[in-house]
């Protein structure tokens, strides 16, 4: 955004050289961050100093827009080194905000005679603006974007956590079941067992997924399906579904319907 915004300006302005200069407050100093017209390596790599003795720095300290049509006879400012390789004359800067805080310069440049005028002042300026503008907009939906990652981080640890528990519950039932001898209590033992795992199986596909929330209905009904034929050696069970992606209102209790001894044939067609 800031490279095309420098080429914009510097169309608008009739120049061939602008710049758009990012504040480094850690190091102090203003980063050529974009910018047209500039020999190679100097974008992105080339740094500046943020006194009062340069018109870019004098922009970013006082928040004042600058004009400065002889930089050679200049005594208020020295001209940069690559600018001076570039024979620049002259050069206008006005600060960018975002927040109401600093966020760099925009200036353009000319190594043309010639003078700025308060008109390119003001366009500059509401130029600037512009720019703050869509910088704010920009750390917005960052900012947005980050706390949606960090919800669904914990959405998935979540499911995560909830399929270890009830996993563990599974295995004390399934302790149970072997320490009891009364066929219906283990019967029912088990029942209570599958459905668990169902659940289970359920939020472990909620947090593998690449939608928080959501399951493929065939890899859960299937993974269901194998775990009972898994169970049920001498019984044929056959999965055959659509890859239908539903929520986890809807998979939890798909995932028992299942799992329901009742609902179990030799062959289960959904």
């Amino acid at each position: 955004m800031l490279q095309r915004a420098t080429e914009l300006c510097g169309e608008g302005m009739r120049s061939k050289y602008c710049k758009f200069l990012e504040y480094r407050p850690e190091q102090n100093s203003l980063l050529v961050r974009a910018g047209i017209g500039w020999a190679p390596g100097v974008v992105g790599s080339t740094e500046m100093r943020t006194d009062l003795a340069s018109p870019a720095g004098f922009a970013l300290e006082t928040g004042e827009p600058v004009i400065s049509n002889h930089l050679e006879n200049e005594d208020r400012f020295r001209t940069p080194a690559f600018m001076a390789e570039h024979k620049i004359r002259r050069a206008i800067n006005v600060l960018v905000e975002t927040s109401g805080k600093r966020f760099g310069v925009l200036e353009v440049d000319s190594p043309d005679e010639g003078k700025f005028e308060p008109a390119d002042l003001a366009f500059m300026q509401g130029f600037a603006n512009l720019i703050g503008v869509a910088i704010e907009r920009q750390q917005a939906e960052q900012r947005l974007s980050d706390a949606m990652e960090h919800q669904e981080l914990l959405t998935r640890e979540a499911s995560h956590r909830v399929k270890n528990s009830l996993a563990l519950v599974s295995a004390m039932l399934n302790l149970q079941m072997q320490e009891d001898d009364d066929p219906r209590i283990t019967r029912l033992l088990g029942d209570a067992q599958a459905r668990i795992t169902a659940i289970a199986q359920t939020h472990d596909q909620l947090w593998r997924g690449e939608q928080v929330g959501i399951v493929a209905l065939d890899d859960l009904v299937c993974g269901i399906a194998t775990g009972l034929a898994e169970q049920a050696p001498n019984h044929r069970i056959e999965c055959d579904i659509d890859a239908i992606l539903i929520s986890a209102d809807t998979a939890i209790p798909v995932g028992l319907l299942v799992t329901e001894p009742r609902y179990q044939r030799d062959q289960i067609c959904l």
